[in-house]
C-alpha cells in the first residue's frame, strides 16, 4: 500500500504543475492582445502656449515623430491664455 500512495503523488504534483503553467498562460493572453491596439484613440497634446511660439514648433516636430511610431493620428492642441 505505501508503495502505491509514492507512485501517485509526484504524478498529481506534475499535472497540477502543468495545470497553474497552463492558467498562467492563459491569463497573459488577454493583456497581450490589448496591449497591441493601445492607444485606441487619437493623441492629444495640449501646449500651453498660444501658437507660434517656439514651444509650438518643437512639439509640432513631437508630434510627425510621434505619430509615426505609434500609427495613431496626434492632435497638437494650443490653449494659450487658459
Amino acid at each position: 500500500m505505501l508503495m502505491a500512495a509514492t507512485l501517485v503523488r509526484p504524478t498529481a504534483r506534475r499535472s497540477m504543475r502543468a495545470l497553474v503553467l497552463a492558467a498562467m498562460t492563459l491569463a497573459t493572453i488577454p493583456a497581450v492582445s490589448a496591449r497591441a491596439e493601445y492607444p485606441h484613440h487619437p493623441v492629444a497634446i495640449v501646449s500651453c502656449f498660444p501658437p507660434g511660439g517656439g514651444t509650438v514648433v518643437a512639439v509640432r516636430m513631437i508630434n510627425s515623430q510621434l505619430g509615426e511610431a505609434l500609427r495613431k493620428p496626434v492632435i497638437v492642441e494650443n490653449c494659450g491664455g487658459v
